[in-house]
């Protein structure tokens, strides 16, 4: 015996069931017509649905609404997968629109159908289901799993990069830098790839190469230092882990190094010190990634610029708090070479962001010219930078261990040998020449060359490093003093005259003075003594320029005579020298 199971739509599909296995029945409904064996039925009458065209365009709109509105982040991500997602988007829509309109107007006028196609709702379902696919597909790119750097999106990855570096837009530039970061390993793995070829055949290596110089642009790094430090943070690190130092980095290196620097509010600004900062502060994932790797330094220097090679215009125009966000950063880049047991060798770059910290005293002489105290004060800010910047190279150097060293070079080929012992030498004794420049008689003069550089440098600290450094320092001073009895010259007698006006007239007792000084002391006092008069007859210019603070010469006497300040005495107390005639010198 069997029963039968009838399913009632546009054609009545039958299933028998009893002692024997379920099988399809006959169609109840007789065919309309037959062609090439299909059965061809009248559909039954429309009567709404899942899913028609009214809903396909409703729903439509409301996705074309959501992602026009979402914003630059997420349809940069649309236009960088690895799919061209907006050309199949409109073919999938606009194949479903055409279907439901179709459908919807073959159904409302019961044209005939192939029998198994007579159903609506299955057609409804898998348009439905269509569009929900196409819409995971749209989330699925553009917020669950974003697209990164790689060979099937290479080319749109670039070009879409390109396309918003040029346009410059100020919102969509932050929102570009902070994408990048998720794909900085892979850009990086792929420029590697080269191994510096250069080729004009289209790759994703040669992409990746393309995508490193776009985004050295100086305009584009100003968001990366203001908004998206992660992404340079990553990409650093992804050189440094590759040892990529081929790749055409050392664009966006030093352009990173000076918008981070200009920009007061960037990450560098805010790893300081643990104490103030906090956990960014004792971390510092921004400074070390930058600026702590010797190597990398060293080979992005070779090839252009690292990042301690800020633009000319930038670096003259630092003020005190960009002098010591640099400063910090440098010292970062030496304490890293000194990790390295990088002691013996010329550092270029180190060499070249020396100079510019000392460059940075060369205005010293502007206080001599009557500025506003607002001027002052930023002036002198930045001296007590450039010497804090030189006792924390001094202490860097004490952790790291003594290394062997020169104290004396014999001659001009030891200029040649220089070790970072002779590096801070020479900085301390060019910082000097700058505060020699300061020579007026008040106390400014005073302040500068003895109370914030002087008196800072040569400390009580008894450390060997700062020994050795001290005595390479007086003996720089000490040559420099003695080559004005054979070429007399401003720069020389300015480093005379800045000796006696911090050392005094008087050689005193060995016990009353620092250790580091006193035979600088000795030393100046008795070229002065022997040479002075000699230098007056020969350059009475040069001799006078050898005057400054409250030194001065008194003819009557042929003395030179110390003033100090008087304080609660009646009468300003003075030193002063008794001078050898030029016949007896």
């Amino acid at each position: 015996m069997e029963s039968y199971f009838c399913l009632v739509g546009g054609i009545s599909t039958c299933w028998s069931y009893g002692e024997e296995a379920p099988r399809l029945a006959q169609p109840v409904q007789d065919c309309f017509s037959q062609f090439l064996g299909i059965c061809f039925v009248i559909p039954p009458e429309a009567k709404g649905g899942i899913f028609g065209f009214s809903e396909f365009v409703q729903a439509f709109a409301l996705l074309v609404l959501i992602f026009t509105v979402t914003g630059v982040r997420y349809q940069f991500r649309v236009d960088t997968a690895p799919i061209r997602l907006w050309l199949v988007s409109y073919c999938i829509a606009g194949a479903i629109g055409i279907t439901a309109l179709a459908s919807d107007l073959w159904f409302s006028q019961r044209y005939p159908l192939p029998s198994f196609l007579s159903v609506q709702a299955y057609w409804q379902a898998f348009l439905g289901f269509s569009f929900l696919l196409l819409t995971l597909i749209w989330l699925w790119f553009a917020y669950i799993r974003p697209p990164k750097f790689g060979k099937r999106n290479a080319y749109a990855y670039t070009r879409a990069v390109y396309r918003h570096v040029m346009q410059g837009g100020e919102s969509d530039l932050p929102v570009i830098a902070d994408e990048l970061g998720r794909s900085a390993k892979s850009i990086v793995a792929f420029a590697s790839e080269t191994n510096g070829a250069k080729s004009d055949k289209p790759s994703p290596e040669n992409y990746a190469r393309d995508l490193l110089l776009i985004i050295g642009n100086r305009r584009f790094c100003k968001h990366v230092a203001a908004s998206a430090p992660y992404t340079a943070i990553a990409l650093f690190r992804a050189v440094e882990e590759n040892k990529s130092y081929h790749i055409p980095f050392f664009q966006f290196a030093a352009a990173l190094s000076t918008e981070a620097i200009l920009n007061k509010d960037s990450l560098l600004y805010h790893e300081e010190a643990g104490f103030y900062s906090g956990y960014l502060g004792y971390t510092r994932p921004f400074t070390n990634s930058v600026y702590g790797s010797f190597p990398f330094i060293e080979a992005l220097a070779s090839n252009g610029n690292s990042p301690l090679d800020i633009d000319l215009e930038v670096r003259w125009n630092f003020d005190s708090q960009q002098l010591e966000a640099y400063t910090r950063a440098v010292l970062t880049t030496f304490k890293s070479a000194l990790a390295n047991d990088y002691f013996y060798e010329n550092s270029t770059p180190l060499n070249r962001a020396f100079d510019v910290i000392q460059s940075s005293c060369s205005d010293l002489y502007r206080i001599d010219e009557g500025i506003t105290q607002v001027e002052k004060s930023e002036i002198l800010a930045k001296l007590r930078a450039v010497v804090r910047f030189v006792n924390n190279l001094i202490k860097a150097m004490e952790d790291a261990g003594i290394k062997q060293t020169v104290l004396r070079r014999h001659n001009e080929s030891w200029k040649w040998h220089k070790d970072f012992y002779d590096v801070v030498a020479d900085l301390i004794f060019e910082i000097i020449g700058s505060a020699s420049s300061v020579k007026t008689s008040d106390f400014d003069n005073w302040s500068v060359q003895h109370n914030y550089l002087w008196s800072a440098i040569f400390n009580w600290d008894s450390s060997p490093t700062r020994k050795i450094i001290t005595f390479k320092v007086r003996r720089l001073l000490y040559d420099e003093i003695k080559s004005l009895r054979t070429l007399p010259n401003f720069q020389n007698a300015k480093y005379f005259g800045f000796c006696l006006n911090v050392l005094g007239l008087k050689v005193g007792e060995k016990r009353d003075h620092r250790r580091h000084e006193y035979q600088l002391r000795k030393a100046v006092i008795a070229f002065a003594t022997e040479n002075y008069l000699s230098l007056r007859d020969r350059q009475p210019k040069v001799a006078a320029a050898v005057l400054m603070g409250t030194i001065s010469f008194d003819d009557s006497t042929r003395q030179l005579v110390k003033t100090y300040a008087e304080g609660l005495d009646l009468v300003a107390p003075t030193e002063k020298l008794d001078l050898l005639p030029p016949s007896a010198s």
